[in-house]
């Protein structure tokens, strides 16, 4: 089955759009214009959840809860988009999902995006949002959820968080999470080729945008960089048909190496934030995710 969606997938894929720096910024420019609208969940995903939209420091918060719920969890869920996009079908679909089988509310900040904002105004917004969510809930009913580059905002803002007196969440739940911005290992090469969903030369125009004036291999923009002691345990889930298995290996090893509870998930034959897809494949990983959520357990 993830073989068939690979297929699927590359026939309306934004692999083109992704291919080189040229469309990627035309893309970005076009992002930008969407991004500078009011965000609403899309009409055709029914959450069938308490929904509130309000504003925090100038950025769309959309929170959730299920009908005559008292949630015992509250999840940071940080979207993914390569810093550019806002939040899709794919990924309210995969919320709605947690929303239902969890005991958790969930809190979305459509973050400011490239190329109009760096990676500053969303620190910003970050901290402040966190430090409010610790005034209504211990951090041990905190987790940080996010996929592709909002997996690898999680993890840099939880790293970010350790020369900070705010304490670390109960656990961060990683999907394909871009580990490197400056995207520095040539390993991507051969896995480029296969991915179909995203391509290494693109997406620098958006990593150049999104870092400022910072180095793009600052641990607040890659988090594969920079010590993880302190961290909470983790669970990071990725496919092997995707370019950024390489980095997600080391940053296994890295770890570990530094004393990290980490639960680490690579799914044969599986593409980019595969738990998102039709798939059996996907199916198990929601369980799993499910499980982490409600009992910290696989």
């Amino acid at each position: 089955m993830s073989a068939f969606s690979s297929a699927v997938i590359r026939i309306g894929s934004m692999k083109r759009i992704y291919s080189n720096e040229k469309t990627c910024a035309l893309y970005m420019e076009h992002c930008a214009r969407v991004s500078a609208k009011p965000y609403k969940i899309p009409s055709a995903v029914r959450m069938n959840a308490q929904t509130e939209y309000y504003r925090f420091c100038d950025t769309d918060i959309i929170y959730l809860q299920a009908e005559n719920h008292k949630p015992k969890q509250f999840i940071l869920y940080l979207h993914g988009g390569a810093y550019m996009e806002q939040p899709v079908v794919f990924q309210w679909s995969f919320i709605k999902h947690i929303l239902h089988n969890t005991d958790a509310a969930v809190i979305v900040p459509v973050y400011k995006k490239a190329p109009r904002n760096t990676h500053e105004q969303t620190y910003t917004m970050l901290y402040a949002l966190y430090a409010e969510l610790l005034k209504r809930t211990d951090p041990e009913n905190i987790i940080f959820l996010g996929d592709s580059s909002g997996g690898g905002l999680a993890l840099a803002f939880a790293k970010d968080m350790l020369g900070s007196d705010l304490p670390q969440p109960q656990q961060l739940i990683l999907l394909s999470p871009w580990m490197d911005i400056s995207m520095s290992n040539d390993e991507m090469d051969k896995l480029d080729r296969i991915d179909p969903n995203i391509s290494r030369h693109g997406l620098a125009s958006v990593a150049k945008a999104w870092a400022g004036n910072t180095d793009l291999q600052h641990p607040k923009l890659s988090p594969l960089f920079g010590s993880n002691k302190g961290l909470p345990k983790t669970a990071l889930f990725v496919g092997m048909r995707e370019m950024l298995l390489p980095d997600c290996r080391i940053y296994r090893e890295k770890a570990l190496a530094d004393g990290v509870q980490l639960t680490y998930i690579e799914e044969e034959g599986g593409n980019h934030c595969f738990p998102f897809y039709p798939t059996p494949e996907a199916k198990k990983a929601k369980k799993q995710i499910v499980n982490l959520i409600n009992t910290g357990r696989i």
